[in-house]
C-alpha cells in the first residue's frame, strides 16, 4: 500500500508540474503574439500601380484584401497576423483562380504561385506551437516582397513596348512631314 501511495503522489506531482509548464508556455506564446512583425532589410519598396493597371485590379476579387493586409503588415502584432492569415491565404487563392483576362500571362501566373506559397508559409510560421519571431519576420518580408513583385509585373504588362513607342514615333514623324509638305506647297503657291 505504501508503494502505491508513493506512485500516486509521484503522478500527481508530475501532473502539477506539467500544468505549470504548460501555463508558462502559454504565457510565453501570448507575449510573443503581442510582438510586432518587423520587415527585414530586404524589403522591396511599395510599388504603385499605373492608372491602367489599377483599373484592372480594382474589381479583381481578393486583390484589395491583400493590398490592405500587406500595407499594414509591418508592425502588426503576430497574434493579429495569426488571426487574419486564413483570410489572406483565401485571397491569394482567389486572385490566382480569378485573374482578369488582361492579366493572363505566364510571368503573372508565376508571381501568383509564389505569392500563394509565401502566404501558406507565413501561415505555418505563425501557427507553430513555439513561434520563432525571426522566422515570422522573414516570411512576412518575403510575402510582402512577393506581392510587390506581382504589382511590378502587372505594371509591366501595361507598359508601352519599345516597338509601340517606335511605331508611334514613326506615325508622328510621317504626319509632321506631311504637314511640312502642305505648308511648303502653300507658301510656294502664295509666292
Amino acid at each position: 500500500m505504501n508503494k502505491s501511495l508513493t506512485v500516486l503522489l509521484f503522478c500527481i506531482l508530475l501532473g502539477i508540474l506539467g500544468c505549470q509548464e504548460k501555463q508558462g508556455q502559454q504565457q510565453e506564446n501570448t507575449q510573443i503574439e503581442e510582438l510586432p512583425v518587423k520587415f527585414r532589410d530586404s524589403v522591396l519598396i511599395n510599388i504603385k500601380l499605373s492608372q491602367d493597371a489599377a483599373a484592372t485590379t480594382a474589381s479583381w476579387k481578393g486583390y484589395e484584401v491583400l493590398e490592405q493586409a500587406l500595407r499594414d503588415l509591418d508592425n502588426s502584432a503576430i497574434g493579429s497576423v495569426k488571426t487574419e492569415i486564413d483570410q489572406w491565404v483565401v485571397a491569394t487563392e482567389e486572385i490566382q483562380r480569378q485573374k482578369p483576362d488582361s492579366l493572363q500571362d505566364k510571368s503573372i501566373e508565376s508571381r501568383l504561385t509564389v505569392l500563394n506559397t509565401k502566404a501558406h508559409t507565413l501561415k505555418q510560421k505563425v501557427e507553430k506551437r513555439d513561434i520563432d519571431t525571426a522566422e515570422v519576420n522573414q516570411e512576412a518580408t518575403e510575402f510582402y516582397n512577393a506581392f510587390q513583385d506581382l504589382k511590378l509585373q502587372i505594371n509591366m504588362k501595361f507598359q508601352i513596348s519599345i516597338d509601340d513607342i517606335l511605331n508611334e514615333f514613326d506615325t508622328e514623324n510621317i504626319e509632321l512631314r506631311k504637314s511640312l509638305q502642305i505648308d511648303s506647297v502653300k507658301q510656294q503657291t502664295v509666292n
